[in-house]
């Protein structure tokens, strides 16, 4: 008979002589797709009754052969010590594979072989695991009490189902704990329950086709990466919650996420540096930092694209040595809720920024904001929309932003206000507006003394063209403040008529201030010069009928009469003609402050101001109620037509704020 085919050592039954205790006892088990129990326990050392050779194993692995078959079902056993290296480099393995609560001495070796099965591990203690480019049909079950102290490594592997690993733990504090560089993994992935890792965890440009479910899990690497998954696609939800903690950095850059991100009740901490960095990433659902979310150290959203919310309700966020929040050209489709966070927080950059709606509070805010850029369209969610309040925001900015003339940033003030005009605030808006203008003023962005004079002054009348009726409210103000100081100074005597004809008729005299008795004479050869050049006038008028009806020559003086009492107030003289315009402080003021108006006050009386001094400051400087009446004249015809230049110009658009985008 011809001899048959020899088989490679390791492919054959009787290449293992007495086999021991636990593989005879799994030989059997595998030929009848059942469970080998060596031991309850996962053992702490080796014995006759638990060690199981890892070529034996390895032979069982790859179906046996007709001396001992191996079951459809797989290879599956419980509490054996595996010795030597198990290595299934490149092989098929026809079942599934389950060797839980067993302890392997050396490192197994699964480089690119194929599992046609689930591969368990359940329980089980590992020096570590090699398993670049391992391809599984089924799961990966590293759970419930799996050990490892050294590196688990699944670089470029491809499994068809889920890696669990609750309640694993992973111990290489030099390294990297769990590698799964560039994976496909096309279910979910479970790092939670209990999860420790000491140690990176990787999962660079790794696929997730699920869930990566980090809840309860603990991540430890202080000196490091806790956890790093840039540029990892991940389908469904990121859950870094209920009690999740990170010592080291939690790295999501540029990475994919189609579902939630969801950190609430999560603890990342990296005080020197960040504490999580989702740069460039793209989600397509919702970011959770809400609800206890901790983080001690910066976290980072730099360039981030979320589709729907940015909730940070209730968060803390703090970092020792710089900004706590970095969140510059993020874009948020939906609502940013950044508002009950348990402190302030310090040096938060949204530089470039925009959201849709934004939903805050005052006092989530600290200092070092930096806000340029950083659009919203609308103020939602009670978020305060008074001026005081917004205005209080903008002043946390950074010193830089909104202190110093070279490096102020406009931007935020212009932002705020026109979403608040927008959304229909539109008083908030014009105070904000107004603090703007102010405060450019104040840092010296106005330039000049007289600029900033004229900028002060056109914020006093009429809030810088916001408030056009301020300015009518201005005018009325000085109207009638000046109305009333020409009362009080026609009521000394300050005002007397403009009108030669009236200031130096004879009949008249005694109504001046000074006048005295003992010019009378003087007083009555005056009136008969006067009556006698009217009464060759033709044109005489009734202004000087009265004093010339009876007085037509020097005859009629001869008999002297007597010199009137001296009255001293051409305001309220009652001998004054009442033909001649009476003297009114309200339309006198009303005249003057209106310059294209003419009430005749301005054209008929004047101050009573005496002669100047002949040094012509003097005259600047006095204090007599005429010349400061005098000065409050010119002041007044000056305030006229500014303001009124100026009410034109706001009324016409020229100045009109409200009309900026």
């Amino acid at each position: 008979m011809p001899t048959p085919p020899r088989k490679p050592f390791g492919r054959s039954l009787n290449d293992f002589g007495e086999l021991l205790p636990a593989e005879s006892q799994l030989r059997d088990a595998a030929r009848l797709g059942e469970t080998a129990i060596i031991g309850s326990e996962r053992p702490t050392k080796r014995s006759p009754e638990n060690e199981i050779r890892a070529a034996f194993l390895r032979f069982l692995a790859l179906g046996g052969d007709e001396n001992a078959p191996v079951h459809e079902q797989g290879v599956r056993g419980l509490g054996a010590w595996i010795s030597g290296v198990f290595d299934v480099t490149a092989c098929d393995i026809p079942g599934n594979f389950v060797v839980g609560n067993s302890h392997f001495a050396e490192t197994p070796v699964l480089r690119d072989a194929h599992f046609h099965g689930s591969l368990n591990l359940i329980g089980s203690q590992l020096p570590g695991l090699s398993a670049d480019r391992l391809i599984t049909d089924g799961s990966i079950f590293f759970r419930n009490g799996f050990s490892s102290s050294g590196e688990v490594r699944l670089l470029g592997a491809h499994i068809a189902g889920n890696v669990t690993c609750n309640k694993g733990n992973f111990n290489n504090p030099n390294g990297y704990a769990l590698n799964a560089d560039g994976a496909n993994i096309q279910g979910d992935v479970f790092l939670n329950e209990r999860f420790q890792a000491q140690g990176e965890v990787r999962l660079l440009g790794a696929f997730i086709g699920g869930d990566l479910e980090c809840s309860k899990g603990s991540f430890t690497n202080p000196d490091g990466d806790a956890l790093s998954a840039d540029r990892a696609t991940i389908e469904g939800n990121i859950n870094f919650d209920e009690n999740f903690q990170a010592q080291g950095e939690v790295r999501l850059l540029g990475a994919h996420i189609g579902g939630d991100l969801a950190c609430r009740k999560g603890s990342f901490t990296n005080p020197d540096g960040d504490a999580l960095s989702a740069d460039r990433a793209t989600i397509e659902g919702n970011i959770y930092f809400d609800e206890g979310f901790q983080a001690q150290g910066a976290v980072r959203l730099i360039g981030a694209q979320i589709a729907g919310n940015l909730n940070c309700n209730g968060g803390s966020f703090s970092h020792a040595k710089g900004a706590a929040f970095v969140a510059e050209r993020i874009s948020v489709t939906g609502n940013f809720v950044f508002r009950s966070l348990r402190k302030p927080v310090t040096g938060i950059n949204l530089n470039g920024a925009e959201v849709g709606t934004l939903v805050d509070d005052e006092p989530s805010w600290g200092s070092g904001l930096a806000l340029d850029g950083f659009v919203y369209h609308r103020l939602g969610g009670n978020a305060p929309c008074d001026a005081a309040t917004r205005i209080a925001w903008l002043n946390k900015q950074r010193d830089d932003h909104c202190s110093t003339p070279n490096s102020f940033k406009p931007q935020p003030w212009k932002q705020l206000i026109r979403t608040l005009r927008k959304t229909g605030h539109e008083e908030a808006a014009r105070q904000v507006a107004i603090a703007y203008e102010t405060h450019r003023r104040e840092i010296g962005l106005v330039k000049g003394w007289g600029k900033q004079k004229l900028h002060q002054a056109f914020g006093w009348l009429a809030d810088y063209g916001y408030r056009p009726l301020k300015l009518l409210k201005q005018m009325l103000q000085v109207w009638l403040a000046c109305a009333v100081l020409y009362w009080i100074a026609a009521m000394y005597g300050v005002f007397a008529p403009s009108n030669p004809l009236i200031f130096n008729h004879p009949d008249y005299q005694h109504c001046s201030p000074g006048y005295t008795p003992e010019n009378s004479k003087r007083d009555n050869l005056a009136k008969v010069l006067y009556c006698t050049e009217k009464q060759a006038n033709s044109q005489e008028n009734s202004l000087n009928s009265k004093a010339c009806s009876c007085e037509t020559s020097l005859s009629c003086q001869a008999e002297n009469p007597a010199p009137k009492e001296k009255f001293g107030n051409w305001y309220l003289c009652p001998d004054l003609a009442g033909e001649y315009t009476g003297f009114s402080p309200l339309a006198y003021s009303l005249d003057l402050i209106l310059p294209l108006v003419d009430l005749q006050q301005e054209h008929d009386w004047a101050p009573y101001v005496p002669t100047p001094d002949k040094l012509w400051f003097q005259e600047l400087i006095s204090l007599s109620r005429y010349h400061l009446t005098r000065l409050l004249v010119w002041f007044e015809i000056l305030f006229g037509w500014v303001a009124s230049l100026l009410l034109v110009a706001v009324v016409s658009g020229l100045t009109n704020r409200d009309k900026d985008d």
